[in-house]
């Protein structure tokens, strides 16, 4: 029926919001703002509206594309974010981690600053539900900065599932580094960063 409606209507904006929100379920939020949104108001209200709750900011490079992005979806919404190099500083300035109030699981890599890695690292306490976290090929910077970052991650008591896959090698002059993640039910390290943990 709405097939009719639509040729005598303006195209896209007949379509019932239902319908939308079924395509959305198969792309990415990035993708869904990138090609949506500001095209008209229906289709801004719409994004507005939808629960995303998975959320892969990888993509996104530029800091503008994150925050509307970020402002636009409901991230108390958002269970699982996985972000690179590019989103973390905007993250961090913006302070906008904090509003992912019911967040997960968190995957972040190819992070090379290590400063704003140890930002990001430092709000993690704040995501109260976290349960998973993913850290790939970061720079934890020197060997202070690794210890407070790993102790952080460490004393994280919601936190289930980590892995450390790493292409830094780094040292820990602890006796025994994973001594504060009992609470862990897995801990996975790659073979690079085992063999430097207890070299």
């Amino acid at each position: 029926k709405w097939i009719m409606e639509m040729d005598h209507g303006n195209g896209i904006e007949c379509l019932p919001s239902e319908l939308f929100y079924e395509c959305f379920d198969y792309l990415d939020p990035p993708d869904i703002y990138r090609a949506f949104y500001n095209l008209n108001l229906r289709l801004n209200t719409i994004i507005d509206g939808a629960i995303f709750p998975h959320l892969n900011l990888t993509k996104l490079n530029k800091g503008n594309q994150i925050q509307n992005l970020t402002k636009s979806i409901s991230a108390h919404h958002v269970l699982s974010l996985n972000i690179a190099a590019g989103n973390v500083v905007v993250l961090v300035n913006t302070c906008v981690l904090n509003k992912f109030s019911q967040l997960q699981a968190l995957s972040i890599s190819s992070v090379s600053n290590s400063v704003s890695f140890k930002c990001l690292i430092e709000q993690l306490p704040k995501l109260g539900q976290l349960k998973s976290l993913e850290i790939d090929r970061c720079d934890f910077g020197t060997t202070p900065m690794r210890a407070e970052s790993l102790k952080i991650i460490f004393s994280l008591s919601t936190l289930k599932h980590l892995s450390l896959l790493d292409d830094y090698h780094f040292l820990l002059d602890d006796d025994d580094p994973f001594s504060g993640c009992v609470h862990l039910e897995t801990l996975t390290i790659s073979l690079i960063c085992f063999s430097s943990v207890y070299r």
